[in-house]
């Protein structure tokens, strides 16, 4: 039961990832073509094979991309907090909670963080088993 559940976590993760994906690959083609030439489904596919094909590059290579990914994550972050920061009003973040905007969209983003537990037994491997190095 639990390897079918395990399988289903990460079974939804690659297809929501990959259908947002593709949904983003389809807006930037319409964006830069001005046509829907690249519907959805086919994005999806671009997506899936783009990010597939930098598995077969092995461990260290994606280690690499990741750190790449991450920084241009660390830096989009920092960008939109330095913008949002001036914006945000400390009064409206305790007065006003409507939790019920929030629902359909939370429960999504609860479920995909159960899926970083995945992360932990394979930082374990690539750090040579070695518990210490893993909880630096």
């Amino acid at each position: 039961i639990t390897a079918g559940l395990f399988w289903f976590l990460l079974t939804a993760i690659i297809v929501a990832y990959s259908g947002e994906g593709g949904q983003i690959i389809s807006e930037v083609f319409t964006e830069i073509t001005h046509s829907n030439l690249v519907s959805a489904g086919f994005g999806s596919v671009i997506f899936a094979l783009f990010f597939g094909s930098l598995a077969t590059y092995g461990t260290s290579k994606v280690d690499v991309i990741n750190r790449v990914f991450v920084l241009g994550l660390l830096a989009t972050f920092i960008g939109l907090v330095g913008i949002g920061v001036p914006i945000v009003k400390g009064s409206n973040l305790l007065d006003y909670s409507d939790w019920s905007a929030v629902y359909p969209a939370g429960i999504s983003i609860g479920i995909l963080s159960f899926g970083a537990q995945n992360v932990v037994p394979t930082l374990l491997r690539y750090l040579d088993n070695d518990p210490m190095r893993t909880r630096q």
